[in-house]
């Protein structure tokens, strides 16, 4: 294991100011790489699949009293 920190710590040591800089926000950030320029979310398109999904005709009616009463 001290074998492996010696490693991380000479190729830290043959970074140049900015890649160390860069190295210390990522770290400080939880390991999250920066995500520049993000997007914000598009709104919401309707009729983007018209007719795909069919309801049926009785889907309003009432449920049989079998179904409330777990026999159906």
């Amino acid at each position: 294991m001290d074998r492996d920190l010696k490693s991380l710590f000479e190729t830290v040591d043959q970074l140049n100011p900015h890649e160390r800089a860069q190295l210390m926000n990522y770290l400080t950030s939880g390991f999250r790489p920066h995500a520049p320029d993000r997007q914000p979310p598009r709104e919401w398109q309707f009729d983007l699949a018209p007719g795909v999904i069919k309801t049926a005709p009785d889907f309003d009616d009432p449920l049989p009293d079998e179904f409330w009463m777990g026999e159906a």
